[in-house]
């Protein structure tokens, strides 16, 4: 019994988390919308099933390695050599327990994993904030928001690596946080590889780890970092030298030659946010990003949320680096979500023990259109008429109204009211959502040609 209730709270937090991303999974995201989740899927299968990597790819270094055509509006390659291998596994075994790797793939087979593995990683998440905040109370609000928000529920549905490299982000942290288990180190390595057997943006792992060692003075964990991304690197170059050395380089080199800018992130974030393809924003990763801005440049620093800065900024120079200036594939934005949550934690934290509520006011502004998606969803959003809009948009600075009017408890009480109002609209878009308000709701802010 005492061992069911220490864990009470880390098995409701998954449990709650599954259903979440359990709701009509196969439904959305829209099945079709990125290819990728197939191309990952036929990765995985056709290794497990015949021991050679083979997918659909565009890389015109393929032309003499095309295997099959017809299936997908690119050729199905062998070997397939994009990506490293470790990330395909998962849905490639699910698809391989009743199909041939060729057939084509049902999300309902190979997006499960990725919906127990979104679940577990909220659980891992769980476990972070518990050591970062000493007070339960704050962890609750930290993994109710990661098992909540619309936008990372749906992201963590999709057959793409960047849910992997959350869960290797997740365990860094939990690692990072424990720093007196004699595990940490080679736990930290062991990440390190991992994560970049799992994709190349994995490196932001053990870049974020060497960072933070030298900043730190913890040569072991700089040491851990250099050990481990060195065996994932070297590791994912001896996999392209078994099948194709020179068809890996090449491969490597048309990666590298994508048309970058400098406008990256901005055009990402702020233009055009996307979970998949179309529009779609809720407001807490803008939020999120804003939280770690105002977290970074406190005077005071807490050296435990080092990495956490770290990590986010990495990833941020990562997808500059990278991704081109007009790729706008959301998934490339997944792995902010661990650290940017941990950041919105920490404001709400400020915000209750402090009493700002104009900061309050100012983050709620910043969350109406998750309030919006959800009465789109549940068809109340026309029906809305001017002055009830405005209502809404007042109803955040309710508790400033309580701190002017001398009333501290009743400003305390309509704090946890608005949050409660936001956690309800996640969870009513989560379970309300359907394609025809998603696709409208995304031509709505799209430019006229």
């Amino acid at each position: 019994m005492l061992v069911i209730r220490k864990h009470l709270a880390l098995f409701l937090v998954i449990t709650v988390s599954l259903f979440l991303r359990w709701w009509n999974y196969a439904y959305f995201p829209v099945g079709g919308e990125t290819a990728d989740e197939y191309a990952w899927t036929m990765l995985g299968a056709s290794l497990i099933q015949e021991g050679a990597p083979a997918s659909w790819s565009y890389f015109s270094a393929y032309e003499n390695y095309r295997y099959v055509e017809g299936i997908f509006d690119a050729p199905i390659v062998r070997p397939a050599l994009d990506h490293p291998p470790l990330f395909s596994l998962l849905p490639g075994a699910a698809h391989s327990i009743k199909s041939f790797w060729l057939d084509s793939p049902s999300l309902k087979v190979i997006r499960a994993p990725l919906v127990i593995l979104g679940a577990v990683n909220v659980g891992i998440f769980w476990l972070v904030c518990r050591q970062i905040f000493t007070k339960k109370s704050w962890a609750i609000v930290g993994s109710i928001l990661f098992m909540t928000i619309p936008s990372l529920v749906f992201g963590s549905r999709l057959v793409v690596a960047e849910n992997l490299l959350v869960t290797w982000i997740l365990l860094a942290l939990l690692l990072i946080f424990n720093k007196s288990n004699r595990w940490t180190v080679p736990g930290l390595m062991v990440i390190c590889m991992a994560a970049i057997l799992t994709k190349i943006a994995g490196l932001i792992i053990p870049v974020s780890l060497l960072a933070y060692g030298l900043l730190t003075g913890q040569p072991k964990l700089s040491k851990a970092a250099g050990v481990g991304g060195l065996l994932g690197v070297g590791l994912f170059a001896w996999y392209g030298a078994f099948y194709n050395w020179s068809l890996f380089w090449a491969i490597f080199l048309d990666q590298a030659d994508r048309q970058l800018g400098l406008a990256t992130l901005q055009n990402r974030l702020f233009l055009n946010p996307t979970i998949v393809r179309h529009l779609f924003f809720d407001g807490w990763q803008i939020l999120g990003l804003f939280a770690s801005f105002w977290l970074l440049a406190r005077p005071k620093k807490n050296e435990k949320l080092l990495f956490v800065h770290l990590l986010t900024i990495v990833s941020l120079l990562f997808v500059v680096l990278s991704a081109g200036e007009s790729t706008f594939h959301g998934w490339y934005d997944y792995v902010l979500w661990p650290t940017l949550i941990i950041s919105l934690t920490v404001l709400v934290k400020h915000i209750w023990q402090t009493g700002n509520n104009l900061l309050l006011g100012l983050a709620w502004l910043f969350l109406l259109p998750g309030l919006r998606l959800s009465l789109l969803f549940i068809d109340n959003y026309a029906k809305l008429s001017n002055w009830s809009i405005r209502g809404l948009v007042l109803v955040g600075f309710l508790p400033l109204v309580g701190q002017l009017i001398g009333r501290p408890a009743w400003a305390k009480k309509m704090l946890w009211l608005i949050f409660l109002i936001l956690i309800i609209s996640n969870v009513t878009t989560v379970l309300a959502l359907s394609h025809e308000v998603y696709w409208e709701q995304a031509a709505f802010f799209e430019l006229p040609p």
